[in-house]
């Protein structure tokens, strides 16, 4: 992701996702932090990922809904999740589990309304599967991370 030509791709075909991530890359202002990295890290949850969630009503009609996020690397992960809480002006508009450097959203919640989670559950078995995901990331599909925000 490096690249100039992949990153072109990223500006022309995902430009308000692009330009979020080079605001991040940015207001770090580390070297070691570019923006080929953070569309790495953007990308992670298309190439390699096996999460699952579950609802239940408990018997006094309260809901949970629980979710876990089978990444590789779990102790790096730990490390970078956070609570976020959206906002549009000063108007509160949903909470998210979040990745440090991640502009999607993968569980997120707008509190006496409902919440959401994107899940994968189908392992890939073949090369193909894993190169069809990466060409539709540099061809303008939004992953749903990006849809579910």
């Amino acid at each position: 992701f490096n690249s100039p030509i992949t990153q072109l791709f990223w500006y022309y075909n995902q430009n308000e996702k692009f330009e979020e991530i080079k605001g991040i890359v940015e207001a770090v202002n580390n070297t070691d932090f570019t923006i080929g990295k953070l569309l790495t890290i953007n990308s992670l949850y298309e190439l390699e990922s096996w999460c699952t969630s579950v609802i239940v009503r408990l018997g006094n009609g309260t809901i949970i809904h629980g979710r876990n996020l089978d990444f590789d690397n779990a102790d790096a992960m730990r490390g970078i999740t956070y609570n976020a809480r959206f906002v549009h002006g000063s108007k509160y508009s949903f909470d998210a589990v979040m990745f440090g450097g991640v502009v999607g959203t993968y569980t997120g919640v707008k509190k006496g309304a409902f919440s959401v989670t994107e899940n994968q559950r189908e392992m890939i078995t073949n090369e193909m599967s894993l190169f069809e995901n990466f060409v539709m990331l540099l061809s303008g599909y939004s992953e749903i991370s990006w849809k579910v925000r």
